[in-house]
């Protein structure tokens, strides 16, 4: 029996009274309203800088990276979508639009392959160093999906040539020889590496999706280790403390990062101006610093606790007895094996709302302070 085939994307025609509408909007409107987004052209949008990062890390233009530390994924996501619009809606203004930033991805592109503007610009140094969050394999794994759907739409194999010297290089530093145990915290690199797989016949990235596939949740596991840490090496079992400390040292690395953002914005003429004045750190740091990212700290504050209080997978790892469940964890008290009291349980949801509410009636100020401010009053 033959094995079912993929039909080309551009030998599929979709004539319909419901979905022409949607195809047509996507053309028409969504794609250059992204476009005007990563090219930060619209006032009351906030700024992506997206475009702005791959010129700097391309060194075709100075500045610092702004974003998150998957920016660069919502240029892939529009080069992905630019290539299925293509293949139904020939625009060759879009088409040479979307050559136009390939090129820029191969400008910014490393002489041994590697792409991503986040640690071109901060310092390639870091690379690899942070698969938890870092987000690389998520922004090449998107890339790859662009390039691969780009060639198919449009026959042109430059974007893939860019990916695959980067899928190189990724499987060279996740081969069993120079990292066996590494992969990513957040999928998406192993569809990439597949698509790439299925274009070029290259054997090894399908080995290394496979790899990343096998490798995540193999022992030892990170929720356990942790875990083990805080009940043996600490003596908390059935204790709050696992779940609070880790909160205490920042609650991850957005808070961290969101926290530095705004300490970059205090100008360093306070810093000087202080430090002449006999100043010391300790008393930079707390007479100028702090308060000036108080909102800031505040907003954070809010995110830890909204994320502390949800975290109902940490809360069913380490409470165990039931007169020390938390609302999230009593919550599944009322869903017995035959039947659900729904009003008991909306109820308790209800509850369960109100302490993110009043915290946030405390800190509006603050918070909406921190969310429109980048630091510091004029």
């Amino acid at each position: 029996m033959d094995k079912l085939k993929l039909v080309p994307l551009k030998d599929i025609g979709i004539r319909d009274s419901f979905w022409d509408r949607y195809i047509s909007l996507v053309h028409k409107v969504l794609i250059p309203y992204q476009w005007d987004i990563l090219n930060d052209n619209l006032e009351e949008v906030e700024t992506s800088h997206c475009i702005k990062n791959f010129k700097i890390a391309a060194e075709w233009e100075e500045g610092t990276f702004y974003g998150a530390v998957f920016q660069d994924s919502d240029l892939a996501k529009w080069l992905e979508a630019v290539a299925y619009s293509l293949a139904v809606h020939p625009d060759k203004e879009l088409e040479n639009t979307a050559d136009a930033m390939i090129e820029l991805i191969a400008a910014a592109q490393r002489e041994d392959g590697y792409i991503n503007t986040y640690f071109i610009i901060k310092g390639l140094d870091l690379r690899f160093t942070n698969m938890e969050e870092g987000h690389e394999l998520y922004c090449a794994g998107h890339l790859m999906e662009a390039a691969v759907a780009y060639y198919k739409a449009t026959g042109k194999d430059s974007f893939v040539q860019i990916m695959k010297r980067f899928a190189d290089l990724i499987c060279d530093e996740f081969s069993e020889a120079k990292n066996a145990k590494g992969y990513p915290g957040h999928q998406e690199v192993e569809i990439g590496l597949y698509k790439l797989f299925e274009v070029t016949g290259e054997r090894k990235y399908l080995e290394q999706a496979r790899s990343f596939l096998e490798r995540r949740g193999a022992k030892p596991n990170y929720f356990l280790e942790v875990y083990i840490m805080w009940t043996r090496g600490f003596g908390l079992r059935d204790s709050y403390l696992p779940l609070i400390l880790p909160y205490l040292c920042g609650g991850g690395a957005f808070n961290i990062f969101l926290i530095r953002q705004f300490i970059m914005t205090i100008p360093k003429e306070l810093d000087e101006a202080a430090t002449i004045d006999g100043a010391g750190r300790f008393r930079i740091l707390f007479s100028i610093i702090i308060p000036a990212i108080k909102s800031a700290m505040i907003v954070v504050a809010l995110f830890i606790f909204i994320s502390l209080w949800n975290d109902l997978l940490q809360q069913m790892i380490y409470i165990n007895s039931s007169e020390k469940y938390t609302i999230a964890l009593g919550l599944t008290n009322f869903k017995g094996q035959l039947k659900q009291d729904w009003s008991l349980t909306m109820s308790a949801t209800c509850l369960s709302f109100a302490p993110g509410v009043i915290f946030y009636l405390i800190g509006q100020k603050y918070f909406v302070e921190g969310i429109t401010m980048t630091g510091m009053k004029n």
